[in-house]
């Protein structure tokens, strides 16, 4: 009987991998944000498809009235701590201000294709300051969560930078804000190649999530229904077996809640599918007892 069970879900997984589409091509806007986190041995700013709600900057002074620019350099950063850059060594996206003023600038970037090792690299983005003829300064790192992502893809980057110059007391002061929605100052147009299902699926195996291996092409191809189905081969079953709800309750009870198995087996918005199926279910057998 479990050789035979284990053959049938050997066949499911098969056949629902089979039918996957091929992931595509997409592009997204990333926000530099005011918080910070650590990724492969890298600690800086946060660099998301989200917005933070704090204001930050990071400023650069020198001496005279002087024009003050901003620039770019990009970095793939490993899992072994090792880094590739992608900017081929100099400042990109550039902007500056010659005289007093505050507000956008923008400025592209033709990014390079890259391989990916799916679920492990990331993407480090480091903000660069001049003033007058002095040199170019780091003064922001932003780095990404992993990428579980198949490539970067050659594509038009957009900067859209917060920027600021003020000339007082014969010092130039130059400014690069961002973090809020009022500031929000970010990258339009960040390329990837999507990883397929094969190569997720073999992510996930390495990175020891066997769990998610064996759910992700059945979450995949029917999306978080799936887990209302999976509560639905649970409880029917119980229900027919003791014509009681209170077995079905006992086990939500017990492996439900915050910290229960459900929980941390079930993302989010897959328990609320599956609460649903479960009020349904319960409406369907008080209608029964009622009319």
């Amino acid at each position: 009987m479990r050789a035979r069970l284990i053959l049938a879900i050997a066949i499911m997984l098969l056949f629902c991998v089979s039918v996957m589409p091929t992931q595509a091509a997409t592009t997204v806007t990333w926000y530099f944000r005011s918080d910070t986190h650590t990724v492969n041995g890298v600690t800086g700013y946060v660099i998301n498809q989200t917005l933070s709600s704090t204001t930050k900057n990071v400023s650069l002074s020198l001496a005279g009235n002087n024009t003050v620019y901003w620039g770019w350099r990009v970095w793939l950063t490993r899992n072994d701590n090792s880094t590739v850059e992608l900017t081929s060594g100099s400042q990109v996206a550039t902007v500056s201000r010659a005289v007093d003023g505050e507000g956008f600038q923008t400025a592209t970037w033709n990014a390079p294709a890259r391989e990916l090792q799916i679920g492990f690299d990331a993407l480090e983005i480091v903000l660069y300051m001049k003033v007058g003829a002095g040199s170019w300064q780091s003064r922001a790192i932003f780095v990404s969560s992993t990428l579980v992502e198949k490539t970067v893809s050659s594509v038009t980057w957009t900067f859209y930078q917060y920027t600021s110059r003020s000339y007082s007391g014969g010092t130039t002061t130059g400014l690069f804000i961002f973090g809020s929605s009022t500031r929000n100052s970010r990258i339009e147009g960040v390329g990837f190649g999507e990883a397929d299902v094969y190569e997720t699926m073999n992510y996930k195996l390495q990175s020891g999530d066997f769990v998610g291996f064996i759910l992700y092409p059945y979450v995949n191809l029917v999306g978080n229904l799936f887990y209302g189905i999976v509560m639905l081969i649970i409880c029917v079953p119980l229900y027919n077996r003791y014509h009681s709800l209170t077995p079905i309750l006992v086990l939500f009870i017990l492996l439900g809640g915050a910290t229960g198995i459900f929980s941390l087996l079930i993302p989010e918005a897959g328990l609320g599918v599956s609460w649903i199926f479960m009020l349904l279910g319960l409406a369907g057998l008080l209608y029964k007892v009622f009319r």
